[in-house]
This record gives structure tokens, sequence and C-alpha cells, in this order.
């Protein structure tokens, strides 16, 4: 085999190129492996526990599926159709199969749909057995794909902007709307159960954080449900329609960050059982549990990357079954992605590279209930004729990396964000914050506070504009 390499290579490449032959190699390797990103260490004991999976026919969530199912978890997949399709009952029975895993369930559950997620999470949590309604991590990767396509917002194309703004604002709806119901099924756990959320979400939030409106959600699918000729409806779909895709996208995965965090300052502030909740304060930073003690329910925000086929190709790509779009635009869209397909395996993750920040987040160790061990300077204090007590050891110097409950990952680390609200926003946090104050965190409560409110108004509106189609008489 060697003999047959070096015969080949003497052959075709002359010897006075073998130099920059080797470099330009070994700097494709480097690229690729930059690109990639970092791969998680950690691992952890998933048999039977149970995970809630969203966009899971996804190129990540199959990919997280099958993850799943060969560590021997019980997953229910929340399908996006009403019905189970013969496609998607393949796919399980095909992971049932080479896993070994029969624990995969299918319910119906479009987050188009309002009536379809408060019928899920109503049954869910009403069942009378403790094992039926137990949750061990909820995943929400529906959030991750990208919307969007190059080229559109122009002429006849305007249409098919407002579909993509649709599914943008019903996308976070469904987000809020299952973690707030789901949220009870949680809370009645044991404290010792480690309970995870996890929000994927797209890489461009920071294209967002220079100019950060989380109403521009609110105002959006506003303006898409208001009736023609609506002063106000016509101005926010002005704005949207200006807007470009990436600022879009980046408004929609920051505000689910901020969401997360503010929800873990929640969580944080609920009282521990059994301790007397103070009704009397309306602020989330008053308490019931004890100093520096954390809820056992951990939300964090995960950004995978620039993934090929769930970012790249969606970009590209137009959808088949889309009327709002051409054929020549199809047509386009399939030639382009196979011209840039070799820089794109070059430049872009795979499914499998960029589900490491995503498993990172599952199987790093929880803050709560990890055990440190001393540092090297108070190690050194302990005589070696003695042996080591390690509950002695001081709590302020882990060893290994912890879960951190609220942040946003990327590349399996977690990121620090300065967040700039926008113009027309500042007006309504001047009263809330310190005067001068203009760069915020995702620790700011209440710009956490603005954006619940925001997807609040957006369950409103999509409870009535529901309530307004199931009232219009059909044709």
């Amino acid at each position: 085999m060697l003999q047959f390499v070096s015969t080949f290579v003497s052959q075709t490449i002359p010897s006075h190129l073998y130099v920059p032959v080797v470099t330009a190699v070994l700097l494709l390797a480097v690229i690729y492996a930059y690109t990639q990103g970092r791969r998680t260490n950690r691992d952890r004991i998933l048999d039977a526990k149970r995970i809630i999976l969203t966009g899971a026919f996804t190129p990540l969530g199959l990919t997280l599926l099958e993850f799943l199912a060969k560590k021997g978890a019980h997953i229910i997949v929340l399908l996006p159709t009403p019905l189970l399709t013969s496609h998607q009952d393949e796919i399980l029975n095909l992971l049932r199969t080479t896993t070994s895993n029969d624990n995969i369930y299918a319910e119906p559950c479009p987050l188009n749909s309002l009536d379809a997620i408060i019928n899920f999470c109503g049954q869910f949590t009403n069942t009378e057995d403790e094992s039926t309604r137990r949750i061990d991590a909820l995943i929400l990767a529906h959030e991750y794909s990208h919307i969007g396509l190059w080229g559109t917002g122009i002429g006849d194309q305007s249409k098919l902007r407002d579909d993509e703004n649709r599914q943008r604002d019903e996308g976070a709806m469904a987000t809020f709307q299952l973690i707030t119901l789901l949220l009870p099924a949680m809370l009645v756990a044991p404290i010792e159960r480690d309970i995870r959320i996890i929000n994927v979400v797209n890489p461009f939030y920071a294209a967002a954080a220079p100019k950060f409106d989380p109403r521009l959600a609110s105002a959006l699918y506003s303006a898409l449900t208001q009736r023609k000729g609506d002063s106000e409806g016509s101005d926010a779909s002005q704005r949207v329609q200006s807007s470009s895709i990436w600022s879009l996208e980046g408004q929609r995965a920051l505000r689910t960050a901020v969401f997360t965090r503010h929800l873990q300052r929640i969580l944080d502030a609920l009282p521990e059982p059994g301790a007397a909740p103070d009704l009397t304060s309306t602020d989330v930073s008053s308490s019931g549990r004890k100093k520096n003690q954390k809820s056992n329910i951990m939300a964090v925000t995960v950004c995978p990357g620039i993934s090929r086929t769930d970012t790249i190709a969606s970009c590209i790509l137009a959808p088949s079954s889309s009327q709002l779009t051409s054929v020549v635009r199809q047509w386009l869209g399939a030639l382009s992605y196979v011209v840039l397909l070799p820089l794109l395996h070059l430049f872009s993750k795979s499914p499998t590279a960029a589900l490491q920040t995503v498993l990172h987040a599952l199987c790093v160790p929880k803050p709560i209930t990890r055990r440190h061990v001393p540092v090297a300077e108070d190690a050194a204090q302990v005589p070696r004729t003695q042996p080591l007590d390690l509950s002695q050891a001081p709590l302020h110097a882990p060893a290994e990396e912890v879960l951190v409950p609220g942040a946003l990952y990327t590349d399996c680390a977690v990121v620090g964000l300065c967040i700039h609200p926008a113009e027309t926003f500042i007006e309504t946090l001047t009263e809330k914050v310190e005067p001068g104050k203009v760069d915020v965190g995702l620790d700011d409560e209440c710009l956490g506070r603005a954006v619940w409110e925001v997807l609040e108004v957006g369950i409103t509106t999509w409870k009535a504009r529901a309530r307004r189609r199931d009232t219009e008489p059909r044709s």
C-alpha cells in the first residue's frame, strides 16, 4: 500500500512541489479542524432518562436523536405534523431497531398550533402516573434551523418574507409556551433530580447585540395579524421588511438567550420545597432559597455554530413544497449548493460537529452536587502522611468544569455578550437602569423582564389570531 502511494505521488506531483503541496494539505487540515470547533470530552449516563425533544427531524435533531437512543434514553419526540407520517414512522422504527431502544415515542404536536401545544402539555402534566410525567431534559432544537432565503424581501418575494417572519414568531412563542406549561411537572420533581432545559439557537445572535429590540418580535407578529389599514401594523411591517435576514435571525436567537437567562433567574428565586413563599414581594431577586443555593432545574442556551445542513443549506435551498418560491429559484439554489459544497465541507460544521455543544450542555456535571477537590496551594498544605479529606475541600475552586445555569454556550464554552439596546427601546429601560448605562448583558434583569413581557404579548396575539381564525366563516 505504501509503495503504491509512493509511486502515485512521484508520478503525479513533481519533486519541487512536495513542500508546497504538503504545506497546503496541512493548512487545509488546520482550517478544517478549526471550523469544526471543539469536541466535548464529557459523558453522562442517560439510561432511562426521560427527554422531550423538538426539531427531531432536522439534520441536527436526527443526529441528536440517534445519540440519545444509543445512550438508552427514553425519548418523547414532538412531531411537527398533526399525524405520524410514513417517512417519520420509518425513521423512528429504524432507530428502534439499530439502537435496540424501544423507548422512542412520538407525540403529534405541531409547534405552529397553539391548541396542539396546550393539549400535549395538558395531557402530559395531568397524568396520575409520576413516572409518566417525569422530565429529565427538555431540548428545544426547533429554533436552530435557519429561516430565510437570500434574495427575499424584494418585489413579489415580500409574501415569502412575511411567511418567514411568521415562522420565527411561532417558533419563539412555542418555546415560551412549552417551557411555561411543562414547568409544573418539573417543579414537583425531587430536589436531587438533575433537570435541564436546553434552547438551541442559530449562530447570528451577535448581529442583534448592537441594536437589540425584543419588541420587534411582538411588532412583527402584530403586523402579520393586524387587519389591513392599521397604521401600527403597517409601520411594524415596514420595519420588518427593511431589516436584513441576518438581523431578524439575530434578534430571534438573542431574544431566546435573554429569555433563558431570565427564566433561570426566576427558577433560582423560587422558594425551596417546604418553605413558605414571600407573597408580598414582586422582585425576582428576593428569594425563599438560601444564599447561593440554586434550583435543580437548569436552563441554558446553546449555539452549535454554522452548520452546513441546518444553516447554509436553509439559506440557499428553497423548499420544493413552498408555493411562494419559483421553480427557477429552487433550481438556482440547488445548483449553487452543489457548486459550493466542497467549500462548505471545509468552512462549515457537519451535524455531528454542530452537536458537540449540545452534548456538552447535556453532559457537563451540574453545580449543585458536584464535589470539588482542593487546588494545588491548598493540597500542598496537607501533610503527605495524612489521607486527603475531600469533605474539607474549598467550594470556590472547582477541579472540573460545571454547568453554568442561564449561560450561553458556544463551542463547548460559556460566551460573554454585551448587548446594546436599540434607541427605540432604550426609552423603556431608562427608568429601570442606572443613568448613563447603555450596554447591558444577559444578566440584566430589566432586559429579561422586557423580553418576557414581549413573549407574553405574542402569546396573547397568537391566541387572538387563532380565535379569530376559528370564528371566521369558511368559504
